[in-house]
């Protein structure tokens, strides 16, 4: 059974925006923060922002003082008035585009315009265009109910809900020109929206069927599971990955999934999960899906990532290597990874779906991998030297508080952070330093000379630049998951746009810091040719959000692959 993934799935910039300004106004006021009706169309993300105390309403009467957020629908004027006579502090999440409705609408109510406008009758925002149109406001849903308009004996403008049918507002548009030789149309629906409903039918001639994932209240992913049957193929229109059909019909041999504007990346990534795991066939391909996702979501490749960047480090610092460091480097970041884990199992279980799968299963094992690889690391470093253990023991220590609530109870008034991992973007830098300690100065200690400094500050800054890329770029993939569990990264604090271009310019320096050290003797002349193992962290800062870097274990494959490059670049270099 082939897999097909919708490219536009998942939340549209009106909802992510809404979301990001509830969240942003939990954290600022510590005060709970509510909306009137839900904030998204999905039950489950629903769930989670209530943990961070944004709450829904059915009747605003329900309150008279805090902080009401207006959810991306909009709302009308007379609504907006009555809520600030009420005291409330309002922060706005309109849609940008159903803004610009409301805004047209009050311009041509001035110039004494009729208003139709095309939507669902008992959606929010059209409840809110209809109370800027007031008394000069006709709605119309279909071809019929545009035909059996009054006469109008002035102007009309005619807009629509963004999230309509664009052949459905054009048979519309086409009724009312034939009825007034005034009207004005101004094209409201919302491009992403037109986008995912034109990606749906492709998939659905493409496909035997398509998966649709999204809440039942959602009218654009019911819009989706539509248009999916109006083209004569199977829609499956779930919430989460347990509404799959087990087994799925034999009949269907290619299937597309797709997701509405209120569903969230890791809801859509546990769906796939599911449909892969209930292939039946095993092919090479297949075969070799498997192991890499296995690979990744273990942690065996970011083992082997770390032990090649120790491999490669050392060679570079004294021009041979030693393998205890190796296995130092392998098993502290091995350790680390899978306790840190277990230590943030609330981020994880949103953010990485398929690893919390794998660990699920196997939880006793990995416990004892955790435990067992930190403690070889630790053994093993006694064997080069005193200052190596103490700064393995200072990495493992420090890695394994860093979730661990350090502040107690009693000073929790007196700052605002508890434990490490909750001060701001720190987790990347945390991680950079760690890798980069056990990957340089571990081997640099064990073979001390003091004429290796400048050599030193070069091999460091190379490694740290690699891992605090690796770490952020994660932390970019993973940012919507962050914003629901309170977490504070870097590109939540920068926004993902201004986070990439970060990355651009120290991927930029890493590459320089190659060249010069090549130039300058500090690194050997074969190090020239490592800029070929930054190829993968470049495509995936190219391509993050296309094709196959949608799906986190691919992504994460391809930034550990770039590690491992590192070494086997190294080995080819010697012979």
């Amino acid at each position: 059974m082939d897999i097909t993934i919708a490219q536009t799935a998942g939340f549209c910039m009106g909802v992510k925006r809404a979301i990001e300004l509830a969240l942003e106004a939990s954290r600022q006021y510590r005060l709970p923060i509510y909306t009137c009706g839900p904030l998204i169309h999905n039950p489950h993300v629903l769930e989670m922002l209530q943990k961070n105390n944004i709450m829904q309403l059915k009747d605003l009467d329900q309150i008279d003082q805090g902080i009401l957020l207006i959810r991306a629908h909009g709302i009308s004027p007379e609504h907006r008035q009555h809520l600030e006579e009420k005291g409330l502090i309002i922060i706005d999440g309109t849609c940008p585009r159903v803004q610009r409705i409301h805004h047209q609408i009050s311009k041509y109510i001035q110039k004494n315009y009729d208003i139709v406008i095309y939507g669902d009758p008992d959606h929010a925002e059209v409840t809110g265009l209809l109370g800027s149109a007031g008394e000069r406001g006709r709605l119309v849903s279909s071809i019929e109910d545009a035909e059996q308009l009054p006469s109008f004996t002035g102007p009309v403008l005619f807009v629509a809900q963004t999230t309509q049918s664009r052949q459905q507002f054009e048979q519309i548009k086409a009724v009312l020109e034939q009825r007034n030789n005034k009207l004005v149309v101004i094209d409201t629906l919302c491009a992403t929206t037109e986008a995912r409903q034109a990606e749906v039918l492709r998939l659905a001639q493409d496909n035997d069927a398509v998966v649709v994932v999204g809440g039942k209240n959602s009218a654009n992913t019911v819009r989706l599971v539509e248009l999916t049957r109006q083209a004569s193929k199977i829609a499956f229109h779930v919430e989460t990955e347990e509404d799959l059909p087990d087994p799925l019909p034999e009949s269907i041999r290619k299937i597309a999934v797709t997701a509405g504007a209120s569903t969230p990346n890791w809801m859509i990534e546990r769906v796939i999960d599911r449909l892969e795991r209930m292939k039946k066939e095993i092919t090479l391909k297949k075969t070799l899906v498997d192991l890499v996702k296995w690979s990744t979501e273990s942690f065996a490749l970011v083992a082997l990532g770390s032990a090649s960047l120790a491999l490669t480090c050392s060679y570079y610092l004294f021009r041979t290597f030693d393998l205890i460091p190796i296995i130092v480097a392998a098993s502290y970041v091995l350790s680390m990874h899978i306790l840190n884990h277990y230590a943030d199992r609330k981020s994880v279980l949103i953010n990485e779906p398929l690893r919390e799968e794998v660990f699920r299963r196997h939880q006793n094992v990995f416990i004892a991998l955790g435990i067992g690889a930190g403690f070889i690391a630790l053994s093993l470093t006694f064997f080069l030297g005193k200052t190596a253990s103490l700064l393995v023991l200072f990495a493992v220590a420090t890695g394994a508080v860093y979730s661990v609530r350090i502040v107690p109870h009693s000073l929790t008034r007196m700052t605002r952070y508890q434990r490490l991992k909750e001060i701001p973007a720190s987790k990347d830098f945390v991680v950079a330093l760690a890798w980069s300690s056990v990957t340089v100065f571990v081997p640099f200690f064990s073979r001390y000379s003091s004429d290796s400094y400048p050599q030193l500050l070069t091999v460091w800054l190379m490694a740290f630049f690699l891992v605090y890329i690796r770490t952020v770029l994660l932390d970019i993939k993973d940012i919507q998951g962050d914003r629901i569990v309170g977490k504070e990264t870097l590109p939540i604090i920068l926004g993902e746009k201004k986070t990439l271009t970060f990355m651009k310019i120290l991927l930029g320096l890493e590459t320089a810091l190659i060249v010069l050290g090549s130039m300058s003797g500090l690194l050997p002349r074969p190090a020239l040719f490592q800029i070929l193992s930054l190829t993968p962290i470049l495509l995936v800062i190219l391509y993050y959000k296309k094709g196959p870097l949608t799906r986190r274990y691919r992504f994460q494959a391809l930034l550990d692959i770039s590690f491992v490059s590192s070494g086997i670049i190294t080995l080819l270099s010697l012979l």
